[in-house]
């Protein structure tokens, strides 16, 4: 894994100046104060080869179903371990889950889980996304939940060359990695074989995977998950472990820091750019809860109402 990148943003035209670069495929150090740009795309097409994903800066990349297992003082047991509990709650989401695609969510594993997951049940899956600014906007989020007192925000994008990928797919079994291939390069992508590479898999395995018939969160997303095997026990560890092996140097994090009325400035910028919350989460619940992240539009709004 490359070092971290640590990025302070004095004004928020900076920031979007380093998402455009970062999307077509290029990688920033300093030297000396000097920024020196590198392309980490290999000579292919810029825009089919990275993937991203926005977080708090202090934060792994860990999957929802580790970060829950941690926080109820769950260690792997003999008798127990994080993909068991994993299978209680898919069970038990099956039995209660009745919306109209309820055949295909007990069908189809893979979309059960990424449903699971964008309704905030603990799963495996860990989100990435083809656009940098959605990764974005997610990160900016997780800067804008930081305490009050911190005056200095701080938060984090993580990018991957999937490049990675293809090469973690070769150390599959020949049997696994047919039947993978086959999945990503035709319309089988059934359940049968998602078992087979993930769920019943206990040699260590992370793959790109998306359901084939995708929900309408994912899709305006421009999303994908990073599905591990039930042979990993830390997705970061484990991840960060193929990319030494395989010399690829394809993980790169890049850290942001900025004031809280940065922070602000981008999320409203964000907002008029029709991402946020209740664009990238359709319904009543992504509508709550964006309005907590564009407070100064309703004051302005207040302002233009109260003082015409």
């Amino acid at each position: 894994m490359n070092k971290d990148m640590n990025i302070y943003i004095w004004e928020y035209d900076d920031f979007f100046r380093y998402l455009l670069r970062f999307q077509r495929g290029e990688m920033v150090k300093f030297d000396g104060g000097k920024e020196e740009w590198f392309n980490i795309n290999s000579g292919k097409s810029r825009y089919d080869r990275l993937i991203f994903r926005g977080q708090g800066a202090g934060w792994k990349l860990e999957n929802t179903l580790e970060r829950a297992c941690k926080k109820a003082g769950i260690e792997e047991s003999d008798n127990c371990d994080i993909y068991d509990i994993e299978n209680e709650i898919v069970r038990e989401f099956r039995r209660l889950y009745n919306g109209i695609d309820r055949d295909l969510v007990c069908q189809d594993t893979l979309y059960c889980l990424s449903l699971m997951r964008h309704y905030g049940a603990p799963t495996r899956l860990i989100d990435f996304d083809y656009s940098v600014y959605v990764a974005a906007y997610f990160a900016l989020e997780c800067a804008n939940n930081m305490p009050c007192n911190n005056r200095i925000r701080s938060c984090a994008i993580w990018c991957i060359n999937t490049e990675l990928f293809e090469k973690i797919d070769k150390k599959l079994h020949w049997y696994l990695l047919w039947r993978k291939i086959k999945r990503d390069t035709t319309d089988a992508r059934d359940d049968v074989s998602f078992k087979e590479i993930y769920i019943n898999n206990n040699r260590p395995f992370i793959g790109r995977e998306n359901p084939i018939k995708v929900h309408e969160r994912l899709h305006l997303q421009h999303g994908l998950f990073l599905c591990p095997s039930s042979g990993i026990n830390s997705f970061h560890d484990s991840l960060v472990k193929f990319d030494e092996d395989e010399k690829t140097n394809a993980i790169y994090k890049i850290q942001f820091s900025m004031t809280e009325d940065i922070v602000q400035s981008m999320l409203e910028e964000f907002r008029r750019m029709n991402i946020s919350r209740e664009s990238l989460f359709p319904g009543l619940d992504g509508f709550a809860l964006s309005t907590n992240y564009h407070i100064l539009h309703y004051k302005r709004q207040f302002e233009s109402r109260t003082n015409p």
